[in-house]
């Protein structure tokens, strides 16, 4: 009649009961150092892009992970280690980095040298003198004390960075606030709405302001604004690249998918996926509303 197919975690439950397997499957020790940390990302772990990424030591090794031995272990502290792979599975669950930007070695170095430039890593003072079992690691406190960040509710979050608002910029103005104040669980619809109407606000302002000249076309003018945003070595190279992503790819985080959220009577905006537009695109939308 037809097969049914199997995601990793039925892939892991078979390979382990059937006794078969004899590797380390590195995003389910991952998951279970997590869990037992009570670290877990909200929303579900995409195993096979965790996997690409940690897909040698090089780069287990920056997070604070080894395989040496065929044995999950830790080779910088436990609380460091946690951190580092709670904002790490948190990105790839909520689609801030995709497998798309983990293909090759480039894209892996790429992302994670922004991670350590963020103090995301761990440090090499963190580092232990020889690597230990992870579940039988020695918990330490987290680096940070600080009580967790709470959810994001509304798009634009409580301590987005400020925006130094000029006379042109009155509406585009009162839909930042708006969009402060609507939450996304209750106004998903308006949100969204908002949303696509603030970009084009946005990229259309600074292309007045600097004289751009650009088709009449959302993307392209997006592309104009970043390429500017560049030039003028405001946004670098990655972001410059993750723009091109979002702008040209037919993705479920795109621009795209922002003009189906106002035309499709059918394709409806989710919370976290709107929470991921601004993780995406609010560096984007700073830089060009304060010109």
């Amino acid at each position: 009649m037809g097969q049914l197919g199997w995601n990793d975690r039925a892939k892991l439950n078979f390979v382990e009961r059937t006794g078969q397997g004899g590797g380390i499957n590195v995003a389910a020790e991952v998951e279970r150092l997590l869990a037992d940390a009570d670290r877990l990302p909200q929303g579900n772990i995409p195993w096979s892009t965790l996997t690409r990424l940690l897909s040698s030591e090089e780069f287990r090794n920056r997070a604070g992970i080894s395989t040496g031995g065929r044995r999950f272990r830790l080779t910088h502290e436990h609380g460091a280690v946690t951190d580092a792979l709670h904002r790490i599975t948190s990105d790839l669950a909520n689609q801030v980095v995709t497998l798309g930007g983990l293909w090759n070695n480039e894209g892996k170095r790429s992302y994670l040298n922004r991670l350590q430039d963020q103090g995301v890593l761990p440090a090499e003072n963190e580092r232990l003198a020889e690597p230990v079992d992870a579940l039988g690691a020695v918990r330490n406190p987290r680096r940070n004390q600080a009580p967790p960040r709470p959810p994001q509710t509304t798009f634009i979050p409580s301590d987005a960075p400020h925006i130094q608002w000029t006379a042109a910029q009155q509406r585009a103005r009162a839909i930042w606030e708006e969009l402060q104040l609507l939450t996304l669980r209750e106004h998903p619809n308006a949100v969204s709405a908002l949303m696509r109407i603030l970009l084009e606000l946005t990229v259309e302002s600074y292309i007045a302001e600097h004289a751009l000249n650009v088709p009449d076309n959302l993307s392209r003018k997006v592309g104009a604004v970043a390429t500017s945003l560049l030039q003028r070595q405001i946004i670098n190279r990655d972001y410059f690249d993750e723009l091109e992503r979002i702008r040209l790819n037919d993705q479920l985080i795109s621009v795209a998918s922002m003009q189906r959220y106002i035309h499709s009577p059918d394709f409806a905006p989710m919370e976290n996926e709107l929470r991921v537009y601004w993780a995406r695109l609010g560096r984007f939308l700073v830089a060009t509303l304060n010109r």
